[in-house]
């Protein structure tokens, strides 16, 4: 929608058209065909929104019934979708042979490789990308938060 509307010179940001889409349909070209478009796509983010809403009320309403989730919830970065998809991934630990391959699963831990006597570690390549990126981002939003309350 955003690209939509810079195809006709008009900036905007998501803020723009979640609160006041009034004040965009005016920057918009007179334009039948322009402006239908726009509140075709205006209509399809809407409903991508409460989609969102409403999968995030029940994840939230189902992971109260699993107390691992609560425990996952208490790292610090880790809200309920985010310590969700990490109980959801890792719901059978005992598959793993060890902490490191649990780490290696997930992609932040090191693998070794040797060959005519050296041996290098490296991330692994073939990971879970959904897991990683959610302890990733966990782990962002930890540093970010403590940057927040450091310069406060």
């Amino acid at each position: 929608m955003i690209a939509q509307a810079r195809l006709y010179g008009v900036m905007i940001r998501e803020s723009d058209f979640a609160e006041d889409t009034a004040a965009v349909f005016k920057q918009l070209p007179k334009r039948k065909a322009v402006r239908d478009d726009f509140q075709t796509l205006l209509d399809g983010y809407q409903a991508a929104v409460t989609q969102a809403m409403v999968l995030r009320r029940g994840v939230l309403k189902l992971s109260k019934a699993y107390p691992e989730i609560a425990r996952f919830q208490s790292l610090p970065g880790y809200g309920p979708i985010r310590a969700a998809t990490f109980f959801a991934f890792l719901d059978t630990p005992w598959r793993f042979r060890s902490k490191a391959a649990v780490w290696k699963y997930v992609g932040i831990g090191l693998c070794r490789r040797g060959s005519g006597g050296s041996v290098t570690l490296h991330v692994p390549n073939q990971v879970n990308r959904v897991l990683k990126s959610a302890v990733l981002g966990g782990d962002e939003r930890r540093r970010r938060r403590r940057r927040v309350f450091a310069s406060a």
